[in-house]
């Protein structure tokens, strides 16, 4: 469903990159990167392609935190056994795979999220991401409930947008054909949790 309403700059939500976000998101990639298909369009398989897997981990910690943050501030001073039990009811979990295909990265109320990055591309500013798409590969096997668009910059990772199901336009000049949303067209990111009913 597209939203008639139009993401602008003050939609847009920026997630420090912490050390800890680096080094897992570089840990977790030179891992993945012996079971990960090469894929091409990502230039050489053990170069740029390990950048692209690094940079898809730090969109999805990115989503993590700002969830944790979410619910800390809704569920004000949980005690840990208290933070258990509300992330149990929301049957919230992140799906980090290694050694087989991933067909989604969070569960949460039994909605699936994809988060989808940029992982090639880093951008130079928060305006700069108005101005790209997201894009689900045609080919991708299963389809999520929610996908969000994520892209990097040099300290950050800017949360754009998120899109319920899969676009209807598909476009076909690029490598791989895709569904396609101009990230204006996506739904404010600070709306997912009434989506996700949380």
């Amino acid at each position: 469903m597209e939203s008639d309403n139009i993401v602008n700059i003050d939609n847009l939500v920026l997630i420090h990159i912490s050390k800890e976000m680096g080094e897992a998101s570089d840990y977790f990639a030179n891992k993945r990167i012996l079971f990960e298909f090469p894929r091409s369009g990502y230039g050489a398989y053990d170069q740029s392609h390990i950048v692209n897997i690094k940079n898809g981990y730090l969109g999805e910690l990115a989503f993590l935190e700002y969830l944790i943050k979410y619910l800390n501030e809704k569920h004000e001073n949980l005690q840990p056994n208290e933070r258990f039990d509300a992330m149990s009811k929301l049957g919230v979990s992140y799906e980090l795979i290694i050694g087989r295909t991933q067909n989604y990265d969070f569960k949460i109320n039994n909605k699936t999220v994809d988060v989808k990055t940029y992982g090639t591309k880093i951008i130079e500013n928060k305006e700069e991401a108005l101005q790209y798409n997201l894009f689900i590969d045609v080919t991708q096997h299963t389809t999520c409930d929610i996908y969000i668009q994520a892209f990097i910059m040099s300290t950050e990772v800017i949360l754009a947008g998120y899109h319920i199901g899969v676009p209807k336009d598909i476009i076909e000049s690029i490598p791989h054909p895709a569904h396609k949303c101009p990230v204006q067209k996506l739904e404010k990111i600070a709306n997912i949790f009434n989506d996700l009913q949380i």
